[in-house]
């Protein structure tokens, strides 16, 4: 019984981190393309139950009074239920398609549909938007990518090294020229 606490309360911290930190395109689009659009994706002539969920339209329908990903309700979230099932005839992806999810797989994809599921479009048609720039203290000359290089830093504990002696700045460039060490000389 111990051990059972014990497990519960040590996977309850990555539970909530994942949660925060699920990103549709980063952690599930991927899943979802790996496991699921080749039966389930653009190709309309191996398209299995007319389901699409490589688009917004088919992953957030309602066919039926069955909805497949229902952002409101991760309980009424039919994908859910299917890469959860270990039924072969109601689990996705089915043990003959050679494809599997992980149990962590499946928990990025129940953290993301619990967390709202937010909707990204390709990463390719989303405009690009400067960032701002982190208010961090550097020394010396410094530009906006030194700010976000220090802002990590600080988020992580650590300090930048000083400059580099001359020695180390031509071991560099050579490297950099010419892909090999410097000679002695």
């Amino acid at each position: 019984m111990r051990a059972a606490i014990l497990t519960l309360v040590g996977c309850l911290p990555f539970g909530h981190a994942v949660a925060a930190d699920v990103d549709f395109n980063r952690d599930v689009r991927p899943l979802l393309s790996d496991a699921c659009f080749a039966c389930h994706g653009p190709d309309s002539g191996q398209r299995q139950s007319g389901l699409r969920l490589d688009q917004k339209e088919g992953l957030f329908r309602t066919v039926d009074g069955v909805t497949i990903v229902d952002a409101k309700s991760a309980d009424s979230s039919d994908l859910l239920k299917r890469i959860m099932s270990t039924d072969p005839d109601v689990m996705m992806p089915p043990p003959d398609s050679g494809k599997t999810l992980t149990e962590k797989q499946k928990l990025v994809i129940r953290h993301w549909v619990k967390a709202g599921a937010s909707w990204k479009g390709h990463w390719s048609y989303i405009p690009p938007t400067r960032p701002e720039v982190p208010n961090s203290e550097v020394s010396g000359t410094a530009n906006e990518v030194d700010r976000f290089l220090q802002e990590t830093l600080n988020r992580k504990g650590l300090h930048p090294l000083g400059p580099a002696d001359g020695t180390t700045l031509a071991r560099r460039l050579s490297f950099d020229l010419t892909g090999l060490p410097p000679t002695a000389d």
